[in-house]
């Protein structure tokens, strides 16, 4: 089963509500790190679980502006998961922006409360369900070895049957790849000189805060972001 780590504030207790509850219909792990069982120090766990993670979900909330201690291992799991280059996404609602800097971030996802923003967020964690992908990788070996095994002469069936089993498995694992539906928002890059980050924001905005360095954006859509004024 794939998981994601998730990296937030414990205090922020309705942002991790709604995220237990898309994690809650799918078959992907949501690895919230204050409800595993380990061992301590924490450091050496929690790097472990990133990178045996697909990706790294931000929560940004109020709590973690307000919190120190909060934004110091934030910034550091953000840092490991840049490092394992691991997805890393920026969720932040709207009305509640966090003045915290993410340096790295591959998705930013400024998202309302509303269904259709929670359909959404289904949508993303789905995209990195390998369940069914890992079965089909199964069923296009056995595919490919009984289909190889028809050709060629009896010493090269076994030959064959090898070949056709890793071209059944790969053309079963890229046709059941969840990613190929992920949702990939739009390429942007920062437009403040000293920043030009360049990330994927998802949804459509009229002006946002960049999430690496907190300015804000306006955007007339078809066109490059331009400093708000």
């Amino acid at each position: 089963m794939a998981q994601i780590f998730i990296s937030h504030s414990q205090a922020d207790t309705s942002i991790r509500a709604l995220f237990e509850r898309a994690f809650a219909t799918s078959n992907v792990r949501a690895v919230f790190v204050e409800y595993e069982g380990y061992s301590p120090p924490p450091g050496p766990y929690i790097q472990a679980e990133i990178n045996s993670s697909v990706a790294l979900f931000l929560l940004q909330g109020p709590n973690v502006e307000r919190l120190s201690h909060t934004k110091v291992w934030i910034a550091s799991e953000v840092g490991i998961a840049q490092q394992a280059s691991k997805d890393i996404w920026v969720f932040e609602p709207i009305d509640q922006p966090c003045n915290v800097p993410v340096p790295f971030v591959t998705h930013y996802v400024p998202y309302a409360g509303s269904e259709q923003a929670f359909q959404y967020l289904r949508s993303v964690i789905k995209s990195y369900d390998d369940s069914a992908a890992l079965g089909a990788v199964v069923r296009g070996g056995a595919f490919g070895v009984a289909g190889g095994a028809l050709l060629g002469d009896e010493g090269k069936k076994g030959e064959a049957a090898a070949i056709g089993a890793l071209a059944g498995a790969v053309f079963e694992a890229w046709r059941t790849n969840p990613s190929r539906s992920r949702p990939m928002g739009t390429p942007v890059e920062c437009a403040y000189p000293m920043c030009r980050v360049t990330y994927r924001i998802h949804g459509i905005p009229p002006s946002f805060l960049c999430p690496v360095c907190r300015r804000p954006l306006a955007v007339n859509w078809g066109q490059l972001p331009e400093p708000q004024t």
